[in-house]
C-alpha cells in the first residue's frame, strides 16, 4: 500500500536537479549528473552525462516533463470515493485468493502430520526401525515447518486497509503541491516512493519499469474513467478487475 506522509510547504533552498540519482541516460543507461553553466547574462543548468555519449538536457525542461508525468497518477477529487470502492473490491478479490491458499496449506500441513503418526504407529509396532522412523520424521517435519512459514508471511491487514487507502488517497490528491512545495529531503523521498527503478527519458517523456503499485492503480483507473466520464456500479466492479488483475504488486508502465 502506498504511504505518502502530508508534505508541509517549507522554505527551501532552490535546487535545480531533484532528479539526480534516479534519472537515466536514454543512450548510454548511465546515471546522469547535474551542473551549471554560464551564458551571457545568467546560468543555464542541465542533466548530462559523463561517459563517452555526453547526452544532455536542461533541467527546467526535464523537471517540467517530470512533474507533468507525476500529475498523471493523481486521482480525480471528485469521485474520490469511487477510488476507495474500487481499490477495496480490489483488495477483497485478492485476498480471497491468498485465503483460498492458507486453506490449502492448512489442509497440507493436517495431511503431513498425519502420515507422522502413521510412521510413529509403525515404529512402536516394529514394522519400521528407528533410522526408519527419524527419516521419515525429519522429511515430514521439514515440508511441515516450510508450509507453516508460507502462511506466516501472508499479511492480513484487513482491519487497517480502508484507512490506510483512504489516507494514500488523500495525500496523492496532493501529489503536485506536494513536489513543488517540499525540501529537496523530502522531493527526493517523493520520487523514491512512486518510483521504485529509475527511469530515463524518451520522446519527450518520462519512461519508467517500474511504478508504485497503489500509484499504478490510480493511473489505470484515471485512465477508465476519462473514458467512460461517468462512474456506475457496475464501472465499480469491471475497474476492480483491472486493479486484481495487478495482484497488488508493482507493474511494468
Amino acid at each position: 500500500m502506498f504511504e505518502l506522509r502530508t508534505y508541509r510547504p517549507k522554505v527551501k533552498t532552490i535546487e535545480n536537479f531533484p532528479l539526480r540519482g534516479f534519472f537515466l541516460c536514454p543512450q548510454c543507461g548511465q546515471k546522469l549528473t547535474g551542473s551549471k553553466c554560464k551564458g551571457r547574462s545568467k546560468y543555464y543548468y542541465y542533466y548530462h552525462c559523463d561517459k563517452e555519449c555526453k547526452w544532455r538536457i536542461n533541467s527546467e525542461v526535464a523537471n517540467k516533463v517530470f512533474k507533468e508525468h507525476l500529475n498523471k497518477f493523481k486521482p480525480l477529487a471528485e469521485v474520490k470515493k469511487l477510488y476507495t470502492a474500487v481499490l477495496l473490491e480490489g483488495y477483497r478479490e485478492h485476498t480471497g485468493v491468498i485465503a483460498s491458499e492458507k486453506k490449502k496449506s492448512l489442509e497440507q500441513i493436517a495431511v503431513y502430520e498425519k502420515k507422522l503418526s502413521v510412521a510413529r504407529n509403525l515404529l512402536v509396532t516394529e514394522k519400521i526401525d528407528a533410522e526408519d522412523y527419524n527419516l521419515m520424521k525429519i522429511e515430514y517435519n521439514a515440508v511441515i515447518s516450510k508450509l507453516e512459514k508460507d502462511i506466516g508471511n501472508v499479511e492480513d491487514d484487513r482491519a487497517s486497509i480502508e484507512q490506510l487507502t483512504t489516507t494514500g488517497l488523500e495525500n496523492l490528491i496532493k501529489l503536485g503541491d506536494a513536489f513543488d512545495g517540499a525540501t529537496l529531503a523530502d522531493c527526493r523521498e517523493l520520487i523514491g516512493l512512486i518510483f521504485p527503478e529509475n527511469f530515463t527519458f524518451q520522446e519527450n517523456k518520462i519512461r519508467t519499469a517500474r511504478i508504485n503499485e497503489m500509484v499504478n492503480c490510480i493511473y489505470l483507473v484515471n485512465n477508465r474513467l476519462r473514458a467512460k466520464k461517468n462512474g456506475t456500479k457496475d464501472d465499480i466492479f469491471l475497474l476492480s478487475r483491472v486493479v486484481t488483475s495487478t495482484g497488488f504488486k508493482p507493474v511494468t508502465s
